[in-house]
């Protein structure tokens, strides 16, 4: 009866963790494996990869309509951008940025 190793020891089998029982042999124990757990983080990682691209792909094409819906408006929607375009055109020619 004899077989090397002393009772109560850990051993893994597949898929789960095997606890040694000296009376009746070996017990399944509700911890995984480095196999499984592994297997199941790689599922996982690549599930938030694939939400995590579908995300970005929604937030750009939102991004898209929002950029083409406000350049088709005639008039600017932000008023302090036009001042600084201008001082920067004023700084080019040379002129003081604020205007008389």
């Amino acid at each position: 009866m004899e077989t090397g190793r002393k009772p109560g020891l850990c051993r893994f089998g597949s898929g789960m963790l095997q606890l040694e029982n000296p009376l009746n042999g070996t017990i399944p124990s509700a911890m995984p494996d480095i196999e499984s757990i592994l297997s199941n983080r790689a599922v996982s990682l690549r599930w938030c990869a694939i939400v995590l691209a579908a995300a970005g792909a929604i937030a750009a094409l939102v991004n898209l309509i929002d950029i083409t819906r406000l350049a088709a408006l005639p008039f600017e929607m932000n008023y302090e951008e036009g001042n600084i375009l201008n001082a920067g055109v004023r700084i080019l020619h040379g002129l003081s940025p604020y205007p008389d």
